[in-house]
């Protein structure tokens, strides 16, 4: 498939074509798209151990893509471009992704460190974003030198205080404070370590020009990485 103008005419399709028209370009639309989906989705959940394989990589992939093609077909979702339309079926995906994870959670009943960084408070967070910030959670925490180190992050970075933090490892509140310190220490001066590689582009495999609508998207995703730096620096404080 051409990119650019054959997308976006699929796209119309979907929105006011009849059946026959629908089906053909959801079908396009996701040859086109799925590869890409799919990867997206392994490589977050494989940054993020979930417990996992290629049949839920590509069910959320599915999951996703039908969900945004059914709010086209329906009219709720109107969309002018090829990359809008890319930037809501990576979105749809990432909230499929999170949804495997909470089910892996709740079918092992773990607390382990790969879940319990779902429990940190990012309500601002775009699903992408949060996808994000939870696999550079995983990448900080690998740089603590010790269990007990993780322990006292992840408590932290989950709300817990320094006093509730005290009551649970049964020790003075100084020691609490020393380790916080240690991992501050060790954050600030490493955290760039934990800062992803940038995403895959989606679409085409050739190259694009510039003001294409692949350089548009490459942009909004720079974008995304100088949030998310921001969003490490202030884990690095653990405020």
């Amino acid at each position: 498939m051409e990119a650019g103008g054959t997308i976006t005419r699929f796209m119309r399709d979907l929105e006011g074509g009849d059946l026959p028209r629908r089906n053909d370009a959801a079908r396009e639309l996701w040859e086109y798209f799925f590869a890409d989906l799919a990867c997206y989705a392994r490589k977050r959940l494989r940054a993020l151990h979930a417990p996992t394989g290629p049949a839920d990589e590509e069910d959320a992939a599915e999951r996703a893509f039908t969900k945004v093609c059914r709010a086209i077909e329906c009219g709720r979702l109107k969309l002018g471009h090829r990359v809008d339309l890319h930037k809501v079926l990576r979105s749809a995906t990432a909230h499929e992704v999170l949804r495997l994870l909470h089910q892996a959670k709740r079918s092992a009943g773990t607390t382990s460190d790969e879940f319990i960084l779902d429990q940190i408070p990012a309500a601002a967070l775009s699903p992408e974003l949060m996808l994000l910030a939870l696999d550079a959670c995983q990448r900080l925490l690998s740089l603590l030198d010790s269990d007990a180190l993780r322990r006292v992050a992840l408590w932290k970075l989950t709300g817990s205080t320094n006093e509730a933090i005290r009551a649970k490892l049964g020790c003075s509140l100084a020691t609490v404070e020393r380790a916080l310190a240690r991992i501050r220490q060790t954050w600030k001066s490493e955290w760039s370590d934990a800062v992803l590689d940038r995403p895959a582009k989606s679409g085409p495999r050739h190259p694009s020009a510039e003001g294409s609508d692949e350089f548009e998207f490459q942009e909004a995703i720079d974008l995304d990485e100088e949030a998310m730096g921001r969003i490490l620096r202030s884990l690095a404080d653990l405020e």
